[in-house]
């Protein structure tokens, strides 16, 4: 099997080089409010992990400013490859539709640009 995924939530930096060494080469959600930032677990173990998620969903809540602040945050991932993005859990009950619209709108335009 090529990719192992593992979906964990919370603080997982300490268990990340248990899993590499166990073979999982995925990991998602990546919670920003729990200190997780794909881009630091990218800096530190490259490419050889996979990420996915990672947008901090409470972004989508506060608008569309944070949400392209957000988005500008991991496109350098989305570039680079090896990287699936997505809220980092499922999104709060303060998200509003017109929010979610946009994000998703945003999103598929900075997937296309690629």
């Amino acid at each position: 099997m090529r990719f192992v995924a593992l979906d964990s939530d919370g603080d997982i930096s300490s268990l990340i080089p248990v899993w590499l060494d166990a073979g999982i080469n995925v990991l998602y959600p990546f919670e920003k409010q729990a200190g997780m930032d794909v881009r630091a677990v990218r800096r530190r173990y490259g490419r050889d992990l996979r990420l996915w998620m990672g947008f901090d969903k409470r972004a989508i809540a506060r608008g569309p400013a944070a949400i392209d602040a957000e988005i500008e945050r991991i496109k350098p991932l989305m570039d680079e490859g090896g990287y699936v993005p997505g809220p980092d859990h499922s999104l709060p009950p303060d998200v509003s539709f017109a929010n979610y619209c946009y994000y998703m709108e945003r999103m598929a335009e900075a997937v296309s640009r690629r």
